[in-house]
């Protein structure tokens, strides 16, 4: 549940800077070096991409990035219930040592 959560608000936070909407206008406008959200996702105020005409690469990449913190998701909960066990009773990998 608290994966599900947790991938629920990074979908919004990182959605809704990416398409700009207003909401969450305070997080690219707290760093000082973003024009807007669209400029803070692409950049993080370190790069210099163009956040301007992003139709095409640009917007391929952030979409297949945007997604696939899903599987990074799912591969950290995976790896820890291999190493610690799924429940109380359960040790994993590592009550093999």
């Amino acid at each position: 549940m608290l994966g599900v959560v947790t991938a629920l608000l990074f979908w919004v936070v990182a959605g809704s800077l990416y398409l700009n909407l207003g909401w969450f206008d305070w997080i690219w406008q707290w760093t000082g070096r973003a024009v807007n959200g669209r400029d803070f996702m692409i950049n993080s105020g370190v790069f210099q991409f163009e956040y301007l005409n992003t139709a095409g690469l640009i917007d391929f990449i952030a979409l297949f990035l945007f997604l696939l913190y899903s599987l990074w998701l799912y591969l950290g909960i995976f790896l820890g219930y291999l190493l610690f066990g799924q429940h109380e009773r359960q040790t994993g990998m590592v009550g093999l040592l």
